[in-house]
């Protein structure tokens, strides 16, 4: 994305991208969550989505306050979703300004999110940070995926997918 792409031209180009994707399938039996967090060249973070899930923002390396986007979730079965038609209702973009680059975005899908209070979820993001942060790309993916396997909520039968944002910490960072 270049400095002059908008926030509403990057929801049509993730929706036009997504359909594309589709083949053939009509997208009201593909509806999806779709969650996002960008950082720019000009120093903004990009943060939001659609559909249930979780994204929020911890202000200074995650040290400072934390920032919950509200997505419009709702009930099993009633989640505004990319491809329900009712994509106009769902999107929740919200900009921030971070030329210092010490925030830090964790998006996770409701499988994660419904099992962490407001109050964890920025010790929940540095220690993602904290504990894996500085591994090589391939034992990130490993590690992380043995902690999506191992989540300790007995009997969830819900996904599990994660993704942290947060600034460069050395060149073995990888960020997914």
């Amino acid at each position: 994305m270049d400095e002059q792409t908008t926030l509403v031209q990057l929801v049509e180009r993730v929706t036009v991208a997504w359909r594309s994707r589709l083949l053939g399938h009509a997208p009201s039996d593909c509806a999806a969550t779709c969650l996002f967090a960008m950082r720019n060249r000009a120093g903004r973070l990009w943060i939001g989505g659609i559909g249930d899930g979780l994204a929020a923002v911890v202000m200074g390396n995650g040290t400072g306050p934390l920032h919950v986007v509200p997505l419009r979730g709702g009930e099993f079965g009633e989640t505004v979703a990319l491809g329900d038609g009712r994509e106009s209702l769902g999107w929740v973009v919200q900009e921030f300004d971070d030329h210092s680059a010490s925030m830090r975005a964790l998006l996770a899908s409701d499988g994660i999110a419904n099992d962490l209070a407001v109050d964890q979820i920025g010790s929940f993001t540095n220690w993602v940070v904290d504990s894996f942060g500085r591994l090589p790309s391939r034992r990130w993916r490993e590690q992380i995926r043995r902690q999506l396997t191992a989540w300790p909520t007995l009997g969830s039968i819900d996904d599990r997918a994660l993704a942290v944002l947060w600034p460069r910490l050395e060149s073995r960072t990888c960020q997914i």
